[in-house]
């Protein structure tokens, strides 16, 4: 049986999300540390420079390593480069947490600060102009959350396998993902 759709907000325009995320992307590119950082920078900027990961353990992140791989082809730095993927992810997360805001039914200016206030706290302002797997995970637990509210709002089954395959894509960032799994269920 299939259940009612649960009318929550009407849907998000597409150019309030956009310039949420252009918004952020920009703060995160004028204040992205210029090249390699203390802790765990040095060696994910390496890996994705070389493309290896172990996908072995945990503490390898393959998807992160993967994704600054790819952004190492950019021009300019290796290392700033890596950390733009931070900025990118973070950017994608404060966007999404703009929508889930209005998917929540809170208004145009509400979800904004909502959006803002993640956008320049200390902790996530941080981890998004170093090359970090947090904002990643920011990101994949963010779009997990809009795609359930998805789901909820049109009952559509897609809607839920989308949020599990994004939530399974997750985990290969990192696996403190699974921690918001009951949540999710």
């Amino acid at each position: 049986m299939k259940s009612p759709a649960v009318s929550i907000a009407p849907p998000t325009s597409s150019l309030d999300v956009a310039v949420v995320f252009a918004v952020a992307l920009g703060f995160y590119s004028l204040t992205l540390a210029p090249s390699v950082v203390w802790g765990d920078s040095a060696i994910l900027s390496w890996r994705a420079f070389i493309g290896w990961s172990n996908f072995g353990t945990a503490a390898d992140h393959p998807l992160f390593i993967f994704v600054g791989w790819l952004f190492t082809a950019l021009p300019g730095d290796i290392a700033r480069n890596v950390n733009f993927v931070s900025a990118v992810f973070g950017a994608l997360a404060v966007m999404l947490v703009y929508q889930c805001g209005r998917q929540l039914g809170a208004s145009r200016v509400a979800a904004m600060v909502g959006a803002a206030a993640l956008c320049v706290s200390h902790a996530f302002w941080l981890h998004s102009v170093i090359a970090e797997v947090y904002t990643p995970n920011a990101f994949f637990v963010a779009a997990t959350v809009s795609l359930l509210l998805s789901w909820r709002r049109h009952a559509y089954w897609g809607w839920l396998v989308a949020a599990a395959v994004t939530f399974a894509v997750g985990l290969t960032n990192h696996l403190v993902l699974a921690t918001s799994g009951p949540g999710a269920l």
